[in-house]
């Protein structure tokens, strides 16, 4: 009980608890209530509906500021930002080797490859485009985004993704002869440093 009476004690200082409606279960009752005539209960009923309140008004503030940082980053096309760079062959890797019923390593079709690009520090929605002559509108493009560390060593020189508290979403992906375009959207108050995953694979 002493964090309740606290806490109400907080709210009579600070001037909250004068706006405070009055509890639910006194307005809507019509009859004599046991509180009324017990000093510790009524003061007992009191102090749990302040406390139901408080925790409601908290519930409240947290959903108004998690609306408000989303609707900073609804979709309007009129303020997609979009950047462009060239697939880096060198840095392409093969998705691997299949066998053959008898045994021989049979290498996929060219270009069915993995690629990291890093595209630095992005906020808000962004359009990639990412172009080669190796990406046709037939090639079959996954991607993910990722919030990567910037600090890399001569070592170990690629950035290493890791799991952050913004939301970042791939929205759309389209490819076209000579290059693909992902949408994605970095949901943060300021630009994180921002790397995209692809997968190609030709049909």
């Amino acid at each position: 009980m002493h964090l309740v009476f606290s806490a109400k004690t907080w709210l009579r200082f600070s001037g909250s608890y004068a706006s405070r409606p009055t509890p639910r279960w006194t307005r809507q009752r019509k009859t004599d209530h046991p509180a009324d005539h017990h000093p510790l209960l009524g003061s007992l009923f009191e102090d749990l509906s302040t406390a139901i309140w408080i925790v409601s008004q908290a519930g409240t503030k947290r959903r108004r500021a998690f609306m408000s940082v989303s609707n900073q980053f609804t979709y309007d096309p009129a303020q997609v930002v979009t950047l462009e760079a060239a697939l880096d062959l060198p840095h392409t890797k093969p998705l691997g080797q299949n066998n053959n019923d008898d045994g021989q390593a049979r290498a996929l079709a060219y270009p069915d490859f993995t690629y990291r690009h890093v595209w630095g520090d992005l906020r808000g929605w962004v359009r990639l485009n990412l172009t080669s002559s190796v990406i046709r509108k037939t090639t079959n493009v996954f991607a993910s985004i990722s919030e990567a560390d910037p600090i890399v060593t001569s070592t170990d020189p690629i950035p290493a993704p890791f799991l952050g508290a913004a939301v970042m979403t791939v929205a759309n992906i389209a490819p076209y002869n000579g290059g693909v375009q992902v949408l994605v959207s970095v949901s943060w108050d300021a630009p994180l440093f921002t790397v995209v995953s692809y997968v190609f694979v030709n049909p």
